[in-house]
């Protein structure tokens, strides 16, 4: 799996001249699909896969083949949940971590790609920016790469 990353720096146009409080840690994250309500359904594996990247910009490979984690036949979908595992007594709002996540621009959306739950919250909302540039509206979409090894 490949997770597209983004450098912060302070005064740049991306974090709005902002100060990077936390280096962030993610924890990856697979559910089943559920077709019916078009939204991540159960957790298909529940261990955490924490990874630690840092703040600069790089594709982060995350080899996941050995955690044994099933495709199945509707698809998956991919959660990335920025966690602390290293400050002690963190800001609980408005604080700004690093490395941000890329995000694609896409035309069209087809079906609801994206989605947004807050922990503990078990709702899960459609949640794409829209948003207008001289081509007209677009879409963000997280950005990750997921190649599948299929073993016969």
């Amino acid at each position: 799996m490949v997770l597209d990353l983004k450098e912060v720096k302070d005064g740049t146009k991306d974090c709005r001249n902002c100060k990077v409080d936390y280096i962030t840690d993610f924890n990856i994250k697979f559910y089943e699909y559920d077709v019916k309500n078009k939204k991540p359904g159960n957790e298909i594996y529940s261990k955490p896969i924490f990874v630690e990247p840092k703040n600069k910009t790089y594709s982060l490979n995350i080899d996941v083949e050995a955690f044994n984690i099933p495709f199945l036949e509707n698809g998956i979908c991919v959660g990335v949940e920025v966690i602390n595992t290293k400050y002690k007594k963190p800001k609980l709002a408005g604080a700004f971590t690093a490395p941000s996540i890329n995000f694609e621009r896409i035309r069209k959306s087809k079906n609801e790609e994206s989605w947004v739950r807050y922990r503990n919250s078990g709702n899960w909302n459609f949640n794409s920016y829209l948003g207008n540039d001289n081509k007209g509206k677009f879409y963000d979409r997280l950005k990750i790469d997921l190649t599948v090894k299929f073993i016969n």
